[in-house]
């Protein structure tokens, strides 16, 4: 089993995301994902493009998570609130 991370979109859902724990990161549209990382159930295949898409939800398999979230583009929503304030 390999480390899977996954960006889902607030409009969808999958059973590895809970919605009122997820982190909140986001893409450079400012588009919101709710986050999970690590050895996670189900089949999984990395997204292709990497970069995160709104419109699906997104995988990287074998990557550890920050460096997944960072290949899909994505950061901490807390973030980019510090930095437009």
């Amino acid at each position: 089993m390999e480390i899977t991370t996954l960006a889902c979109p607030p409009d969808m859902s999958d059973p590895n995301i809970d919605p009122a724990t997820a982190p909140i990161w986001v893409d450079a549209e400012g588009n919101q994902y709710m986050v999970a990382s690590g050895y996670l159930d189900g089949e999984y295949e990395t997204s292709d493009p990497i970069l995160a898409e709104p419109d699906r939800i997104n995988a990287v398999v074998g990557m550890m998570g920050l460096d997944a979230l960072a290949a899909m583009g994505l950061v901490p929503f807390e973030v980019v609130l510090e930095e437009s304030e």
